[in-house]
């Protein structure tokens, strides 16, 4: 597959190590806005005409289908186990290879920066090598277009615009994981946290690297008002600051649903899909790789039904289990009523058990109504 490199800035790439950098008074804190007195003079950022109406130079999308640009962050929210951080991860990895993002969506190539602040160095690097197996991808592959900051010293609500810039600059994509570890000091939930997304959004326009902000969000709540976007947590100041918002719901061991609920520059929003992570055998090691993987999702109401119909089935078996038990101590039984009764189960749920073990051959049955009876038979 072809790429387009992103232009990048002619200076050298700053020094990974964020952990030598000393504050001075020039990398204070932006401090909170103060009326200015009558004699200081107001410094804002004015275009005139000329500037406003001044040809505009082409959007220079990293990952256009998901409307990754430079500017304001993209924001992946989700709550644990939904898999947000390997697949940025995985992101990160494609944008270095220049390779589809998790095998559906065009990158245009670029070197990657990750700023982990919540998971810590091993097992960051681990997932790293794990998706490069995976994916096939060796370091000859990846030249010096990915890097790692892990846990350091200095964070976002300790640093000003033009010590955030220095650190981006020469990389195309950031990764910052997670926005409340990198922000200690800041409480989400209040508005204020806007602060920090603005501050990143001033130094990706400067140096023309896209950022990431992986961040927690509550689990949805079924057919709760406003749509996907309500679970994100904290102040609604952070959906509002970013650009592009991608939303993950879901369960430990179960492919996530990723709703694109935001679109900023573009306006246009990729509809829902799923991905499916799932280990990648190298040699004798069944769990040497790891592969994250996109694909079309179903309907919400297709997924609500296939959930429930799942839920009914492990009740089912469960229940069937139960009965095992009990015609083994038993092994006849009346009907499904007297049966309910012993089990302290509805007539219900212990009927559609003794359905499937008839139809498997583990009972047989006589008699119609309140006088049916079943045997055991056992299984194969």
């Amino acid at each position: 597959m072809q790429v387009e490199h992103c232009r990048r800035s002619g200076s050298p790439p700053p020094d990974d190590d964020w952990d030598d950098w000393t504050p001075d008074d020039d990398d204070a804190p932006d401090a909170a806005p103060e009326r200015a007195s009558e004699d200081a003079p107001v410094v804002w950022p004015v275009l005139g005409v000329a500037a406003i109406f001044a040809a505009l130079d082409p959007i220079r999308f990293l990952v256009a289908a998901l409307d990754l640009c430079p500017g304001a962050p993209g924001l992946l929210a989700g709550y644990g186990y939904s898999g947000k951080t390997l697949a940025a991860q995985s992101m990160g990895l494609a944008v270095a290879a220049g390779d589809r993002v998790w095998g559906a969506f065009a990158a245009t190539q670029g070197r990657v920066l990750h700023i982990d602040f919540e998971q810590g160095k091993r097992l960051t690097r681990e997932r790293y090598q794990r998706l490069a197996l995976g994916m096939s991808v060796g370091p000859s592959d990846l030249g010096d277009r990915l890097a790692l900051v892990s846990m350091p010293r200095i964070y976002l609500d300790g640093m000003s615009e033009d010590a955030l810039a220095a650190r981006l600059d020469g990389f195309d994509l950031a990764i910052l994981d997670s926005l409340r570890a990198a922000c200690p000091t800041i409480d989400e939930n209040d508005s204020g946290v806007r602060r920090v997304l603005d501050l990143l959004t001033r130094a990706s326009e400067r140096t023309g690297c896209v950022v990431i902000v992986i961040h927690h969000a509550r689990k949805p709540q079924r057919d709760s008002a406003g749509g996907a976007k309500m679970a994100i947590r904290g102040s609604g100041a952070i959906f509002d600051a970013c650009g592009s918002v991608l939303v993950f719901e879901g369960d430990k061991g179960q492919a996530t649903r990723v709703s694109h609920e935001k679109a900023r520059v573009s306006g246009r929003l990729v509809e829902d899909f799923t991905l499916s992570i799932s280990d990648a055998e190298i040699g004798s090691d069944p769990r040497a790789g790891v592969l994250v993987t996109a694909s079309a999702a179903p309907s919400r109401e297709d997924a609500a039904d296939d959930a429930r119909a799942a839920r009914q089935r492990e009740r089912t078996e469960r229940i069937a289990g139960e009965l095992r038990d009990l015609f083994r101590r038993a092994p006849e039984q009346g009907g499904a009523d007297s049966i309910a009764v012993q089990l302290g189960r509805k007539a219900a749920d212990v009927r559609a058990a003794l359905t499937v073990m008839l139809d498997n051959g583990e009972l047989t049955a006589t008699g119609k109504s309140r006088d049916r009876r079943h045997r055991w038979v056992g299984r194969e």
